[in-house]
């Protein structure tokens, strides 16, 4: 008989730019879907950002109290954290993407860039280039995962 508990399903929030219709965030779900997939990570529950901003925003309020939610909340009924790490899907980003970014790296949460079936690359942080662009003023800083 074994012992072993069933393994853990990791869920990833993929972070999808708002020049994304409905149809190219389902994609970018699925593609990095693939890519995990190919990493050997079938565990892994990726939810959409729209889906999940659509789902969440409105009991947050404010644009600030979702990013803090989106990162630092915890699901009610498993106590566990809502996400086990992000994933960007441009190399420019978004207010709100850069915020929950920057705040899973503080938190040490991972992150990794996947666009164009490239591989993954791990996300080390992020620079704002556009204070006064608020849909792409931020750039992704990233390296090749195992450098």
């Amino acid at each position: 008989m074994s012992t072993s508990s069933p393994t853990a399903v990791l869920r990833f929030l993929v972070l999808t730019p708002v020049s994304y219709n409905a149809a190219a965030s389902e994609s970018a779900v699925r593609d990095v879907g693939r890519a995990f997939a190919s990493l050997g990570l079938d565990q892994v529950e990726l939810v959409g950002s729209a889906d999940w901003y659509r789902a969440q925003f409105p009991r947050s309020g404010t644009w600030e109290a979702w990013i803090w939610d989106t990162v630092n909340g915890k699901d009610y009924q498993t106590r566990r954290a809502h996400f086990a790490g992000y994933v960007v899907c441009e190399t420019t980003v978004g207010r709100a993407n850069a915020g929950i970014l920057r705040l899973a790296l503080q938190q040490r949460y991972p992150a990794f860039l996947w666009q164009d079936q490239e591989r993954l690359q791990k996300v080390t942080g992020l620079n704002q280039e556009q204070a006064d662009n608020w849909q792409a003023g931020w750039r992704v800083q990233t390296v090749a995962i195992g450098d």
